[in-house]
């Protein structure tokens, strides 16, 4: 019995090492690929930024899309690599209407012009957020952890249109209070003084 029970505990193992291995190579193989994306759009929207000349008073790059903080034009810029070519928006301040913080698709905060869009006084619905898979875990000591941090941007348009800023992600689980640094939250509040400057124009 015991020769039987030492054959499946290696049987065992060597299954739990194969699985462990092919985990590692294929998060390895992930990794890789995304860093060299994120450096492929980075390097084009550096190369826009000095064709176009565009004036930068913040800069993000992203997994999935760049952000630039142009005050100087009072706007935000928005890029992504998709299908080899580089889009972008020019945002002006005006058009930003909400922007959200999401933490695994929760809304944890927000921040939002007061007043009716420019679609619901046509009389459109206001500007909505679609239903996410939300996986917000509570550890034991209910400290939360979370394994994606975003920002939604609903801009004040007639289609209600709405982009998601990816800022980090992890396939573990991590403790938000442990987080070194937080760019989506540094972003939400470069979006809180810009709705406080529109709302300041129209007072």
């Amino acid at each position: 019995m015991s020769g039987r029970d030492n054959s499946m505990d290696m049987t065992t193992f060597i299954i739990c090492v194969s699985i462990g291995t092919f985990s590692f190579t294929s998060v390895y193989w992930i990794k890789s690929f995304e860093r060299k994306f994120r450096r492929d759009k980075t390097r084009r929207v550096d190369y826009f930024i000095t064709k176009n000349k565009v004036n930068v008073d913040k800069f993000y790059s992203g997994v999935e899309s760049d952000l630039i903080y142009d005050e100087e034009t009072e706007s935000i810029w928005y890029f992504t690599l998709r299908d080899d070519r580089l889009r972008y928006k020019q945002i002006p301040y005006e058009d930003i209407y909400r922007v959200e913080y999401r933490l695994d698709g929760v809304i944890v905060d927000a921040v939002e012009r007061s007043g009716p869009s420019r679609l619901e006084m046509v009389g459109g619905e206001a500007p909505a957020s679609k239903l996410e898979m939300q996986s917000f875990i509570h550890l034991k000591d209910k400290v939360r952890a979370v394994k994606q941090i975003k920002l939604k941007v609903f801009l004040d348009d007639m289609e209600a249109t709405s982009f998601d800023v990816l800022f980090d992600y992890w396939y573990i689980p991590k403790e938000v209070k442990r987080l070194k640094k937080n760019d989506a939250l540094e972003w939400l509040q470069v979006f809180k003084n810009i709705i406080q400057i529109e709302e300041r124009k129209q007072a």
